[in-house]
């Protein structure tokens, strides 16, 4: 967090853009530290109350493309 806070400052960035995660677990997690070495976890709710907190002018943002059920199959998921 401490990190993230000093890029913004260094930068003057303007905006966060928040995405999903989408990777298979059993390629991330061999390749992740020891979770004991990156300190306690924050969640997402309370890292973005940080960043409004700690930098007011930065717009936290999220661009998820909106899914739709294909008409007549069952629980097909199609993206536009």
């Amino acid at each position: 967090m401490e990190a993230l806070l000093a890029f913004v400052k260094e930068t003057g960035l303007r905006l966060i853009q928040l995405r999903n995660l989408n990777i298979d677990p059993e390629v991330l997690l061999p390749r992740m530290p020891a979770l004991d070495s990156m300190g306690k976890p924050l969640g997402m709710r309370r890292m973005i109350e940080i960043i409004r907190r700690e930098a007011p002018g930065v717009e936290i943002g999220n661009f998820t493309r909106p899914v739709k059920k294909a008409p007549g199959v069952g629980n097909v998921i199609v993206s536009p």
